[in-house]
């Protein structure tokens, strides 16, 4: 009983009980058509800076350098010199998602597997756009497969 009482007595605020005022403003911004975060949305959508945060986390995740912000200076440096080919995949893990679409063993995929193999590694609007093109050969083997990457 004692417990019960001293939980509920001394249980923690929540941000809306300490001061409703900064949530309700939080939330005022949020949900408005506040001119400035309309146009802040509108930069990061143009460009594409949520993406870059995306693909430059993704690579963290994989690689955990112990040197974090010298990894994302080299992984910076290469986006800027391959511009929008730039991936987070390496040559092998390629081969692999070509493997696991290749499963008989053929030497090549078709043209819809090609499509749904670069689908499932797509990560930025370049990759999506070049998935939706019509210039994947009905055949698709894994050196075309890569420069479609």
């Amino acid at each position: 009983c004692f417990f019960f009482f001293f939980f509920f007595f001394f249980k923690q605020k929540t941000a809306y009980e300490i001061m409703p005022s900064l949530v309700g403003s939080e939330m005022c911004i949020r949900d408005s058509d506040n001119s400035l975060v309309i146009e802040a949305q509108e930069y990061l959508r143009e460009h594409r800076i949520l993406e870059l945060f995306e693909d430059l986390c993704s690579h963290l995740a994989v690689a955990q350098p112990e040197n974090v912000e010298q990894f994302l200076i080299e992984q910076l440096k290469l986006k800027k010199e391959q511009g929008p080919k730039y991936t987070i995949y390496s040559e092998n893990e390629l081969d692999n998602i070509f493997k696991l679409f290749d499963l008989r063993e053929r030497g090549y995929i078709t043209k819809d597997q090609c499509k749904k193999a670069l689908s499932t590694i797509a990560h930025s609007e370049y990759h999506y756009k070049m998935i939706q093109d019509d210039d994947i050969p009905e055949k698709v083997d894994i050196k075309d497969f890569k420069n479609l990457w």
